[in-house]
């Protein structure tokens, strides 16, 4: 027995494009997300051929895979790179719309030797994060070009060898992460869509995994966002100015809107020459976090200041749970949050957006133990501004 098309309304549900087709390649279902891609009603192509609406698919290296899903019953995997317009749909700057497709078999319920009556199409929109790769790649030709034009002085070829190097380490992250950290939420959708398929079937209550899929909708969406505002992060151009850090400091604290429970103190802050929405930015993720994680009915915050020859050493110390010895790199990893699904929501950017500000400052970031018995945040900068 196949799933009845009743049950593929929750595909609406998806902030990705959804068709299914059955073995003779008609189109059974067609989702609004891919209505609004593609502009074709749902009532304009169902019950008609893929390959008579889109006669590209009929070429070999679209059609023998698509086929290859019904008889082996493996999934099959229409990368950006490769397959980018597997639908015709256009964005609303009027480009091409870059996709990734995922297409899974669907069997008929008979135990795992089922035979796959239909497949299921998963269309992803990639359009904005396809540009900031490619921003990646132009700055990478940028930095190549400039190694070649200075090449008579040694200082300016290390230097630029370095923000080659930077670059290529980011591209090789943001392409981990497009093809691997944001495809795994997709696949985790699917799979609750599976089970609630066969609670519909069996006359099971499907609202709390209605709930679940909207939960891992929402932080796929949050994740992609992070993701892009990491990745435009510093391309401004910024000025560096004198900065009254207990003015900063207690700036960041009005504008996070910090609860009664929780008491912040600082120690006298003193005078900084540097850029001042970075240092912001990296004072209201850190103090930010201590208030989100904070698990005492009484939070306590206090930023301490001290200075070495070269260095601005500041620390934010609290008394929440503290982090473990073993994850005190980690932590500045992007998408790593040490909470899980359940606990407090986080698309683990923060701190290595704070990781980020600080090295190319050519500063340091460490976590401790506090005294307060909770993390301790060691931030030290330089007292000479990079340019």
């Amino acid at each position: 027995m196949t799933a009845k098309p009743s049950s593929f309304f929750l595909y609406d549900y998806l902030p990705v494009g959804v068709f299914v087709i059955d073995r003779q390649f008609d189109i059974k279902f067609w989702n609004k997300t891919l209505i609004r891609y593609s502009g074709i009603n749902a009532n304009e192509i169902v019950g008609k051929s893929i390959f008579d609406i889109f006669p590209h698919l009929k070429s070999n290296k679209y059609k023998n895979r698509i086929e290859d899903v019904f008889e082996s019953g493996g999934p099959v995997i229409f990368s950006a790179l490769l397959h980018g317009h597997f639908i015709p749909c256009m964005t609303k700057t009027g480009d091409l719309m870059v996709q990734e497709t995922l297409v899974y078999p669907m069997k008929t319920s008979d135990e795992m030797g089922g035979k796959v009556e239909m497949a299921v199409f998963s269309i992803m929109d990639l359009s904005e994060l396809a540009k900031i790769s490619a921003y990646y790649k132009n700055e990478k030709r940028k930095a190549r070009a400039e190694v070649e034009e200075r090449k008579k002085s040694e200082e300016h070829i290390l230097a630029l060898l370095k923000k080659l190097e930077q670059k290529n380490r980011e591209l090789d992250q943001f392409n981990h992460i497009v093809s691997h950290d944001l495809r795994a939420p997709l696949q985790g959708i699917n799979m609750v869509i599976n089970y609630i398929r066969e609670d519909i079937n069996e006359g099971i209550d499907v609202s709390e995994k209605l709930n679940l899929v909207e939960t891992r909708i929402v932080r796929l969406v949050n994740m992609i966002n992070s993701l892009l505002e990491y990745a435009k992060m510093g391309k401004s151009e910024i000025s560096a100015c004198e900065i009254d850090m207990n003015n900063l400091i207690n700036e960041v604290i009005c504008d996070l809107n910090i609860p009664k429970n929780v008491e912040v103190s600082l120690k006298a802050m003193p005078v900084i020459y540097n850029y001042r929405v970075l240092v912001s930015q990296v004072f209201a993720n850190v103090i930010g976090n201590a208030v989100k994680y904070g698990d005492k009915s009484t939070i306590v915050i206090h930023v301490d200041y001290c200075e070495d020859e070269n260095m601005h050493v500041f620390t934010v110390s609290d008394n929440g749970p503290g982090i473990p010895e073993r994850h005190r790199e980690k932590i500045f990893d992007i998408f790593f949050s040490l909470n899980t699904k359940k606990e407090v929501e986080s698309s683990g950017i923060g701190l290595s957006t704070v990781k980020k500000i600080i090295v190319e400052m050519g500063g340091d970031v460490s976590v401790d133990t506090a005294e307060l018995g909770g993390a301790k945040f060691i931030i030290k900068w330089p007292k000479v501004v990079q340019h």
